[in-house]
């Protein structure tokens, strides 16, 4: 191995060590006998100045679905990180059905209210998702988080956020950790309002590496139950 490549492997190495001590503080909260499902699919943008131009993720859209017992909570979402209003329109569960067909994860008979609804959104920058000097070696690049209501009938909320970052491929290592300090984060953004019922966290880790048919490949995803401001973790 040259010296080139030592160095590189002893930096990488440095910075896995000094997020795996940021992180390690991440509070182990019991898990809940509830299952949670998404559905996620990338919106994909294509840059105009090359013949050929690589696919990169823009945004997601797609629904989580939370089962408690025979009850069943829809959020669905379409959010572009860095854009409140690309971010606030709500797609109806129809819809994704149509888009997702054999794979969408709530039953058949999900109800729909039919009526297009707008979510409330907020984008912070990257210097205020709470990493600090960290933030630049996780390539922390763009965030937005809105609160989604439950699609049909039923009063539950849940703080949906997508984030992009650019540290490929070590940075899934430590994914909960991170995704429960970025959820933690937007749910202290909220102040005195309301907290929502459930938050889900999407870490878009790898933007440039949209795959047809697999658009999973690129992020990975956490749900939570909120308990008193309080995350924890559902499986």
């Amino acid at each position: 191995m040259n010296m080139q490549a030592r160095l590189a492997l002893g930096a990488l190495a440095a910075v896995a060590i000094a997020v795996s001590a940021a992180l390690v503080l991440d509070i182990r909260i019991a898990r809940l006998a509830p299952s949670a499902a998404g559905a996620l699919a990338a919106i994909v943008s294509f840059p105009s100045d090359e013949p050929d131009p690589p696919k990169k993720l823009a945004g997601m859209h797609g629904l989580f679905v939370v089962r408690t017992g025979a009850a069943e909570s829809i959020f669905p979402f379409s959010i572009v990180p860095g854009s409140d209003d690309l971010s606030a329109y709500r797609p109806l569960p129809s819809q994704l059905r149509d888009r997702f067909e054999a794979g969408f994860p709530a039953r058949p008979d999900a109800r729909d209210d039919g009526q297009a609804r707008r979510n409330s959104c907020v984008s912070p920058p990257a210097s205020d998702l709470g990493f600090a000097r960290l933030t630049k070696h996780l390539h922390l690049r763009a965030q937005t988080s809105c609160i989604v209501r439950q699609a049909g009938a039923g009063p539950a909320a849940m703080l949906v956020s997508v984030t992009i970052a650019d540290a490929d491929p070590w940075i899934r290592l430590f994914v909960r950790r991170i995704c429960r300090r970025l959820t933690a984060g937007a749910l202290g953004a909220l102040g005195n309002a309301r907290a929502p019922d459930y938050a889900a966290c999407v870490l878009v880790d790898r933007p440039g590496r949209i795959r047809p048919g697999d658009a999973r490949a690129t992020f990975r995803t956490v749900v939570y139950q909120v308990r008193d401001r309080a995350l924890a973790r559902i499986d």
